[in-house]
C-alpha cells in the first residue's frame, strides 16, 4: 500500500507541475501577444508621429521660405524704423531721393522718371485749379 500511496502522491505532483508548467506556458503566450500587440501599437503611434512631424517642417520650411522671400530692403527701413530716435527724422540729399511706392502684399516699385514727372504734372495741375478755383468758389453769390 505504502509503494501505491508514493506512486499516486508522484502522479499527482507530476500532474500538479505539469498543471503548473502548462497554466505559465499559456501566460507565458498571452503576456508574449500582449507584447506584440503593444509593440505593433507603439510602432504605428511612431509612425504617425513622424508622419506629424515632416507635416509640420514642411509647413514650417513653407513659411520660412516665405519670410525669407520678402523684401531685404523692406525688413531693414523696419528694423531702422524701429531703433530710430523720436523726432530723428533728417531729410535726405537731393542726390539720394528715391520715390517707392509699396503694393499691398509688401513689394516695392521704385518709381521710374516717367512716373515721377506724372506726378509733378498732377501736383502742379492741382496746384493751378487750386489758384484758380479756391476753396469755395462756388458759394460765392456772383458765380450763380
Amino acid at each position: 500500500m505504502l509503494y501505491v500511496a508514493l506512486i499516486v502522491g508522484i502522479v499527482f505532483v507530476m500532474g500538479s507541475l505539469g498543471l503548473i508548467a502548462w497554466i505559465a506556458l499559456k501566460l507565458f503566450r498571452s503576456s508574449a501577444e500582449i507584447a506584440r500587440v503593444m509593440t505593433d501599437a507603439h510602432g504605428s503611434t511612431l509612425q504617425t508621429l513622424e508622419r506629424v512631424h515632416e507635416r509640420n517642417m514642411q509647413q514650417f520650411q513653407l513659411m520660412a521660405d516665405r519670410f525669407m522671400s520678402l523684401d531685404f530692403a523692406q525688413f531693414k527701413n523696419y528694423q531702422l524704423a524701429e531703433s530710430a530716435e523720436f523726432g530723428g527724422l533728417e531729410e535726405p540729399d537731393e542726390g539720394e531721393v528715391a520715390l517707392e511706392v509699396y503694393t499691398p502684399g509688401g513689394g516695392v516699385i521704385p518709381l521710374g522718371e516717367v512716373l515721377r514727372r506724372r506726378m509733378e504734372g498732377e501736383a502742379n495741375e492741382a496746384a493751378l485749379l487750386a489758384e484758380d478755383f479756391p476753396e469755395g468758389w462756388d458759394q460765392q453769390g456772383s458765380n450763380r
